[in-house]
């Protein structure tokens, strides 16, 4: 591990807590790892040490935030049955060498992992629509929302999709439909189902409509279709 080209800036983002940290690093490199020992860093600094339930970690898929759960519980549970000594830490050699550093007694490190694994079902470590239901579900007046609300994972939305579309289409492919020259050329151009990708990611809530709308207006008035 120390080998690495990269190990001070690895041993950097886990131990640095007086700032934001940024890691970008591509598929593969460890960044999972480095924010598992990230976390347990946190849960067992000197300093203001967190609870488990303190941590927000957020992830953009339910199998993305089920992995760093599962690693993170694995972890805490090899810390609790073997403890954290350098000379046996193997892999996980520089978070055994940091929190050396800390000073804590094996018997300390060990209650420290019992405690967070007693209460890591309660934790966020989730995806970000689940950490926003869960704080909305805290104050559904000021939210103006129904208390037993449901956050959708993707799936309601491709449903409500599918069945617009189709419904569209009909009407817009019909015999009678009031843009058959615009359609014409568009087919000549492209397919239907690259049509409807484009469709689904103008969908997509982080694209800017407006300014695309105001853009385009204008060329699809004049069936400059891209």
């Amino acid at each position: 591990m120390d080998n690495l080209p990269d190990y001070e800036n690895r041993r950097l983002a886990v131990t640095t807590f007086d700032k934001n940290i940024v890691v970008t690093a591509g598929a593969g490199t460890g960044k999972t790892t480095l924010l598992v020992d990230r976390i347990i860093c946190l849960l067992m600094r000197p300093q203001d040490p967190l609870k488990i339930t303190d941590i927000v970690a957020l992830t953009f898929t339910n199998k993305a935030a089920g992995e760093m759960r599962s690693r993170l519980r694995k972890r805490l549970d090899g810390i609790i049955s073997f403890g954290l000594k350098v000379e046996d830490a193997g892999e996980n050699r520089m978070l055994a060498e940091i929190i050396e550093e800390f000073k804590l007694s094996d018997k300390e490190v060990r209650l420290l992992a019992k405690n967070a694994v007693a209460e890591i079902e309660k934790s966020q470590i989730c995806t970000m629509h689940s950490f926003a239901g869960f704080v909305l579900r805290f104050y559904p007046l000021e939210a103006g929302l129904d208390p037993g609300f449901k956050e959708d994972d993707g799936s309601a939305f491709m449903e409500l999709f599918e069945k617009e579309w189709e419904i569209w289409l009909d009407v817009e492919l019909s015999l009678n439909s009031p843009h058959r020259e615009l359609w014409e050329e568009i087919l000549n151009r492209t397919t239907l189902e690259s049509l409807k990708d484009f469709v689904k990611e103008l969908c997509n809530e982080a694209i800017p409509l407006n300014s695309i709308v105001k853009g385009r207006t204008e060329d699809y008035s004049n069936n400059e279709f891209q």
